[in-house]
């Protein structure tokens, strides 16, 4: 029987505590967003969201600073080189204060740029050769502009929270970050269900109640971010370097993560930035509100492979550090595998029943997205694939394939957006963004094929013919399903009736989810999916909860054996 490594533990264990961290995170936000389209109209949930999308794009040169973080701290530390931490964490503090306060000014003056290109004559002329026109475009609207002012003070402390998220993260304390991060999740919510009460739903309320948990949060991190960076200041060893020499460090190594990590947020929020510009004035909100909630349902798929992926990079620099590259190809393997069985019955159940879950959760308005919650679901499940191979080559500090992978995928989706959303929306936009997500995980797999021999395991081949085929089945076993819930009455169409109806029908979609368990899980077993090691991972994850008694874990066990290749 195959030896659970010291590395494959430290994943295992980081992952426990980030998955329960994202799991209560996520349910959080989905409670909050579905609590936030039932109060709000859909025209101040779209600009509320056009705005956080300006927001994302202006902030992602904050990343190269927080990248550095992950990449360098880990891999300083495993060489005992204190010293270039210390220098690293007065430069990034030092840096991002700085950007922080620039982004922030440019936020807040956002509109007056715009109205100001618009306006003036020479330049007005010049975008209008190119059939664009700032004044009717949803940018100069005033009340977008209003919430910008606002989050502009998002901006800035929202580096702090950050910094202190990441720092956790590089110290692998993946249970201080998930505190922190449901700090302001939790805060997020509890404001706005206050401030609704006390003043109600508007643009207003969204925005004020989003920036001031941010507020909150940051306040709630110092608790573990001051004594950490005491730590780490008490460890004044190994060679220094110069500023000047870890700076061109940082910028070589934090541009190229950039790019890699934060193409998937990029594309999502220049996503709507073009839904808002392409489509007509009068459905262009609506559409980014119907096209956020469609989209930020199918990023629950991704829960499992964020938990993974969060804890095996700082973990892989490590590794990569003390030149163990075949200890990390070892638990690349075991990882991609688990992020498949885990994922693949949720991304099932997304992509089938999207119709219904969107009607269910938002309201039958929200039904417009089903397509784009499909189209974007297989494309998050493509993309999830590459999760691991992307931080063993962001872990190994090779540059070019960070830019190659982000500037091919970001041409592909900006070209597709312009030529697919005029004609179909955005539908057209959730296509674009399936195709980029695919091109982005093979150019992963080519390099990390031609770099560090990596290959796809016959198991993971396996699991994606198990997946195929459960698909298949569940295809043909799903208009029963819908059958069954067109059965159930409509109780009421408000108050406590409403919500035991939806209640009945959220307990039918949770039996078919388990059916979709099962009918996978019995796939996998048949054509021995597993190995001796994902038995040992089982059992003590199983044993780890301390609630669930030795005999099912043992009857367990037995099942799983079954399903082990010889």
């Amino acid at each position: 029987m195959a030896m659970v490594t010291k590395e494959t533990k430290e994943v295992a264990k980081g992952t426990f505590w980030t998955l329960l961290g994202d799991l209560a995170f996520k349910l959080t936000s989905f409670f909050y967003l579905v609590f936030l389209v039932r109060i709000a109209s859909q025209d101040d949930i779209g600009t509320f969201y056009l705005a956080l999308s300006i927001i994302t794009i202006s902030s992602l040169l904050f990343k190269i600073i927080f990248s550095s973080f992950s990449r360098y701290i880990p891999y300083f530390r495993a060489r005992a080189e204190g010293l270039k931490i210390q220098k690293l964490l007065k430069l990034g503090y030092s840096i991002s204060v700085f950007l922080a306060i620039f982004v922030a000014v440019i936020v807040y003056f956002f509109i007056d740029i715009v109205n100001f290109i618009s306006y003036d004559p020479f330049i007005s002329s010049f975008l209008k050769l190119f059939s664009i026109n700032l004044i009717d475009s949803v940018y100069s609207e005033t009340s977008l502009g209003n919430v910008l002012k606002i989050l502009s003070i998002y901006v800035f402390v929202s580096v702090f929270f950050n910094l202190s998220t990441i720092l956790m993260q590089s110290l692998k304390r993946m249970r201080n970050n998930a505190i922190i991060t449901n700090i302001q999740n939790i805060s997020k919510l509890v404001l706005l269900t206050v401030f609704y009460f006390y003043i109600g739903a508007n643009l207003f309320v969204i925005t004020v109640s989003f920036v001031l948990s941010y507020i909150l949060a940051v306040l709630a991190s110092l608790v573990f971010a001051l004594p950490a960076i005491k730590e780490l200041f008490g460890e004044s060893t190994g060679k220094t370097i110069s500023y000047r020499n870890l700076l061109k460090e940082i910028l070589t190594f934090g541009i190229a993560i950039t790019a890699s990590s934060s193409f998937w947020t990029l594309l999502s929020s220049s996503d709507k930035i073009m839904l808002a510009y392409l489509l007509p004035f009068e459905i262009s909100t609506y559409t980014v509100a119907v096209y956020t909630v469609a989209t930020s349902l199918s990023f629950l798929i991704l829960l499992f492979p964020s938990a993974i992926s969060s804890i095996f990079f700082p973990l892989a620099s490590q590794l990569y550090g003390e030149k163990r590259l075949d200890d990390v190809k070892k638990i690349c393997d075991t990882s991609m595998r688990w992020i498949l069985f885990v994922t693949v019955p949720f991304a099932m159940v997304f992509i089938i029943f999207s119709s219904d879950l969107l009607g269910m959760f938002y309201g039958d308005e929200y039904r417009l997205g089903a397509v784009t919650m499909m189209l974007f679901t297989f494309g998050l499940l493509i993309r999830s694939l590459s999760y691991i191979p992307a931080s063993i080559l962001a872990s190994m500090r090779l540059v070019r394939v960070e830019l190659i992978v982000a500037v091919v995928t970001f041409i592909i989706n900006i070209a597709l957006n312009f030529i697919l959303i005029p004609i179909f929306g955005m539908d057209g936009a959730a296509f674009a963004s399936f195709v980029s997500f695919t091109c982005a995980t093979l150019i992963i797999f080519y390099f990390s094929r031609k770099l560090f021999n990596f290959t796809i395991s016959h198991t993971i081949f396996k699991i994606i013919a198990a997946t195929l085929i459960s698909f298949t089945i569940i295809y043909f076993i799903h208009p029963y399903i819908i059958q069954i819930m067109l059965i159930i009455p409509k109780l009421a169409n408000e108050g406590i009736l409403l919500i035991v109806g939806k209640l009945i029908k959220l307990g039918v979609l949770a039996f078919f989810f388990s059916v979709c368990v099962a009918i996978f899980g019995a796939i996998s077993l048949l054509i021995k999916s597993f190995k001796h090691e994902d038995l040992d991972i089982l059992n003590a994850a199983l044993r780890r909860t301390k609630v669930i008694p030795e005999s099912i874990i043992r009857t367990f066990s037995s099942i799983i054996l079954f399903g082990i290749e010889k």
